[in-house]
């Protein structure tokens, strides 16, 4: 994939694969077609969720991540990116989690965010945010 292409999922977005929204649901397996990258906060929201509210067994955790580890390109933590986020969110006024998926987003070269968090069209950095939703 091209830089100037590349997309970071959100946990917010990737969720969504298991939600009723069928609609959502599909576009998300679009993107992961589209190799985007995530970073192990992702999954750890993800599985997070999946658990409290869905109420999801681990061994469907499982089956259902795997996927994910195949297509996207895992970005993990490290102290780089939490010095990042720690200006990010400073900077920005974000909380860490927030500015630690920009962080990820940009250590990985990526432009653009898929969230629901953050306001569509700001830019942060050099990561524009994208509601794909919308």
């Amino acid at each position: 994939m091209s830089g100037a292409s590349r997309i970071f999922l959100d946990s917010n977005v990737v969720l969504q694969i298991i939600s009723q929204d069928i609609r959502k649901a599909d576009m998300v397996h679009g993107f992961l077609r589209a190799e985007p990258c995530i970073s192990v906060q992702v999954f750890n929201e993800f599985v997070s969720v999946a658990r409290r509210k869905y109420k999801m067994p681990w061994d469907a955790l499982r089956e259902l991540t795997a996927p994910m580890k195949f297509f996207c390109t895992v970005v993990p933590l490290t102290l780089e990116s939490h010095g990042l986020a720690a200006r990010i969110a400073e900077a920005s006024m974000l909380n860490i989690y927030d500015a630690n998926i920009l962080a990820s987003a940009e250590l990985a070269g990526c432009h653009t965010l898929f969230t629901e968090d953050l306001n569509n069209g700001q830019r942060i950095g050099g990561i524009t945010i994208r509601n794909p939703f919308d």
